[in-house]
């Protein structure tokens, strides 16, 4: 038997928008067409951390998660809305460092520095 890793986002987000319409488990497997096990999982985790994205795409901000969202649920949501819930979740903005790396030349004129002051 062959394992898939995940879904595509855009199918989980309609299992998580078929369930939250009040649809069954076992329906939403049948319809989406895969196991009851990973349409449970999927749910678990919404209801635990209140996303799905989010963590499987770091890099994306709230406006895009927003969208996200609105393509395969339907459900509007400001993306403040989104970045409140992605805190509660603890998970924050970060821009990436920007810099130069240094050469054993530059560390050596630094350290020559630093202790010249």
């Amino acid at each position: 038997m062959s394992q898939q890793s995940d879904l595509p986002e855009s199918m989980a987000w309609r299992v998580i928008g078929r369930l939250e319409s009040g649809q069954t488990q076992r329906s939403v497997a049948d319809a989406v067409g895969v196991a009851r096990s990973v349409v449970a999982r999927l749910w678990n985790r919404f209801q635990e951390t209140g996303n799905l994205t989010a963590r499987r795409n770091r890099t994306e901000n709230a406006t895009q998660l927003q969208r996200q969202l609105l393509l395969a649920t339907g459900r509007k949501m400001s993306s403040q809305t989104v970045r409140n819930r992605l805190h509660d979740g603890g998970l924050y903005a970060r821009r990436p460092m920007v810099c130069i790396p240094l050469t054993p030349r530059h560390r050596a004129a630094r350290r020559r520095w630093a202790t010249e002051h």
